[in-house]
């Protein structure tokens, strides 16, 4: 699956990755994310 990735601090530092799809647990979830958004201005 894919996931975002921040390498270092510098402004524009994250990457889209692959990482092994999360193995769930007896009491544990796991969710689908169809869209997301990161505001830059809330940066600090």
């Amino acid at each position: 699956m894919k996931a975002l990735a921040r390498f270092g601090k510098a402004f524009g530092g994250y990457k889209m990755i692959d990482v092994p799809q999360p193995i769930c647990g007896p009491e544990d979830v796991v969710i689908e994310i169809k869209a997301a958004a990161i505001c830059f201005t809330a940066q600090t």
